[in-house]
């Protein structure tokens, strides 16, 4: 029995007619008005407000823990050609075979190939970070100065080198769809608009996910249509989308 839709454990649960109940049962819960919180809301506990201004929320997003941890098709990775040159590319046209820059536990940069290509479709509020112009879903772990913060959780204007000139705060952006990759190579964290950030099943202990970060995610996405043609589509009700947010 599925008793707790955000708990990744229990999603495993249940059999056609739960699948189906969860899908309709969705629908309604998208159609419902979410609470609006205010600027009192949002600043109970602190009084900085422009730290802990608290979005609106989505219900697609909401639901089920959907966001996931992924990135905008737009944003730009390095990749090594065949001639050994390196090009900047959209992330969406990244393909099996490619080979992305990364850099490793100790910091080291160096080129990763990619096995397959993850897309998300739906609805999705992803954050664009003013320094990088990276943009993401909010609770998707990035390296910075050798530790792992989620860009929901950084103080913004930040105090040091990486936005030294840039006081701006960071904007929103809603996309239908989004991106991940999965590397041949694990530990290996992926460069990306000048930022570190992990990928499907990255196997860092630092940056740990029971689903996410492990081999399980990999298990999972080898089973799926696409994956040996090195890309996979992954559709807004699969059950895949329903494991806990990054």
């Amino acid at each position: 029995m599925r008793t707790n839709f955000m708990d990744p454990g229990l999603q495993v649960y249940g059999g056609v007619l739960s699948s189906e109940l969860v899908h309709s049962g969705g629908e309604i819960f998208k159609g419902l008005p979410l609470k609006k919180y205010s600027d009192r809301d949002a600043n109970s506990n602190n009084n900085n407000s422009d730290n802990n201004a608290m979005a609106a929320a989505v219900a697609d997003n909401y639901y089920a823990g959907n966001s996931g941890g992924c990135f905008s098709g737009e944003c730009v990775v390095q990749c090594k050609e065949q001639d050994e040159m390196v090009r900047e590319k959209q992330l969406s046209q990244v393909r099996s075979g490619d080979c992305l820059q990364v850099v490793d536990a100790a910091g080291h940069v160096g080129f990763s190939p990619v096995l397959c290509l993850a897309e998300f479709q739906g609805r999705f509020d992803l954050l664009v970070l003013p320094f990088s112009r990276l943009a993401l879903t909010p609770t998707h772990l990035l390296r910075i100065q050798g530790s792992f913060v989620r860009p929901c959780d950084m103080p913004f204007p930040m105090n040091d080198d990486l936005a030294a000139h840039h006081t701006e705060m960071p904007s929103s952006l809603i996309v239908d769809r989004v991106f991940n990759v999965v590397l041949q190579h694990s530990h290996a964290l992926l460069c990306m608009n000048g930022m570190e950030a992990v990928t499907l099943g990255h196997g860092f202990m630092q940056a740990f996910h029971p689903f996410y970060s492990t081999k399980q995610v990999l298990t999972t996405l080898e089973q799926r249509p696409g994956w040996k043609e090195g890309h996979i589509i992954v559709a807004p009700h699969h059950p895949l989308r329903n494991q806990l947010e990054y």
